[in-house]
């Protein structure tokens, strides 16, 4: 069983060990790794199918890290391109959804269901 079929009962789990390891990396990184991972899990909670989860997370998302990246880069001579991020977040949006797909759960966890 893949493990956003219990995401559930396990993704405050989940929550709790990402934001930890990322921020201590790149504390930006960090922030949108947490955004993302907080609307997959309530996007997975809701119970539609793939591409309305995904519709749901880049709404919820999309307002919040525009405004963070601005932030960041107030100081720098650097523009931000609403496309480039767009596609970006989209693909780790993507890449979350696979590496929460990859992680196996023991039958044992998938029993307690």
């Amino acid at each position: 069983m893949k493990i956003l079929d219990l995401l559930k009962e396990i993704g405050k789990g989940a929550a709790a060990v990402a934001p930890a390891v990322v921020p201590a990396v790149n504390p930006a990184a960090g922030a949108i790794m947490q955004l993302v991972l907080n609307a997959v899990a309530r996007a997975e909670a809701t119970g539609a199918d793939g591409p309305k989860k995904k519709e749901q997370v880049m709404a919820e998302v999309m307002p919040m890290i525009g405004p963070l990246l601005t932030t960041l880069l107030q100081t720098s001579d650097k523009n931000l391109d609403a496309k480039g991020i767009s596609d970006a977040v989209s693909e780790i949006v993507e890449g979350i959804v696979g590496l929460l797909n990859a992680i196996e759960v023991p039958a044992a966890a998938a029993a307690t269901k």
